[in-house]
């Protein structure tokens, strides 16, 4: 009997502003997955010493999924983890109230004859072959918005005030964003996380290509401009691969006065696969 799978064709990574990368691709079987640790906050609950509390979510997800991921629909899975991620980080003493550390996650499943997927977060996932895109817009408009906000044009705010200010907007936001309650989720510790999911099926053929990508990697066309579109960003990587994309994008970041984000640069990765 041939076995149904993903076959990953290329990946490249690379570390951008913060205190440590935590990004995280990884995959077993049909399965892929695409972590995006969010920054912790002052706030943050650590569960691990030396590690950022996101670093530690991306690898102890990667690690459960690993074991865990078998018939699950992506949706359930998130739930599944989220569930898992409670039990652990209590274990580990966080008190009740405490902000849990945060991920964008995308999970894809290939069946017979079809891709499925789901999204919480900013991560990506481009279906190459059927060209279509899943990704929640909504993260980078929200983020775009508060800088703006933010950072007044005069300088009149000192900038302790002023980075004071953006953090209360980032946890009040992730707070939400975690619970749902303003529309989109990201996986923390709310097994509720599978129902706010974006999800997506398509008809996949052996042969059929499927990107996932943090948002990293993904201003490269969002924002940047490296690439007209999706597809065209596609033709890149088939032609010249991950790497030389990363490599665009950190060479325009070097050259920018100012940036729309929080941070200059992001941690970036993506991963192509193929259905094997």
């Amino acid at each position: 009997m041939t076995i149904t799978k993903l076959q990953l064709l290329d990946t490249a990574t690379s570390k951008g502003e913060g205190d440590m990368y935590e990004d995280l691709a990884g995959g077993v079987g049909p399965y892929a997955w695409m972590f995006d640790g969010a920054t912790d906050m002052p706030a943050t609950y650590c569960p691990q010493p030396h590690v950022t509390g996101a670093y530690w979510l991306a690898h102890h997800g990667d690690a459960w999924l690993s074991r865990h991921a078998s018939d699950q629909e992506p949706h359930t899975l998130l739930s599944d983890l989220a569930a898992a991620v409670d039990a652990a980080l209590h274990d580990r003493g966080m008190p009740d109230g405490a902000l849990p550390p945060a991920t964008s996650l995308a999970i894809a499943h290939v069946t017979e004859n079809r891709l499925e997927a789901a999204v919480v977060g900013d991560v990506a996932v481009y279906n190459v072959t059927h060209k279509d895109l899943l990704l929640d817009a909504r993260f980078g408009t929200n983020e775009r918005t508060a800088v703006a906000q933010q950072v007044p044009a005069n300088g009149s705010r000192p900038d302790r005030e002023v980075r004071a200010a953006q953090v209360d907007g980032i946890v009040a936001r992730r707070r939400a964003d975690l619970a749902g309650r303003n529309g989109p989720w990201i996986l923390g510790n709310n097994p509720a996380v599978g129902t706010g999911a974006l999800r997506r099926t398509w008809p996949m053929a052996r042969g059929d290509l499927v990107l996932l990508a943090t948002d990293g990697f993904t201003r490269a066309v969002t924002d940047y401009d490296i690439a007209t579109s999706w597809d065209d960003l596609a033709d890149m990587i088939l032609a010249h691969g991950i790497q030389d994309v990363i490599d665009h994008i950190r060479h325009l970041e070097a050259g920018l006065d100012r940036t729309m984000f929080f941070k200059k640069s992001d941690d970036a990765c993506a991963a192509l696969y193929r259905r094997a």
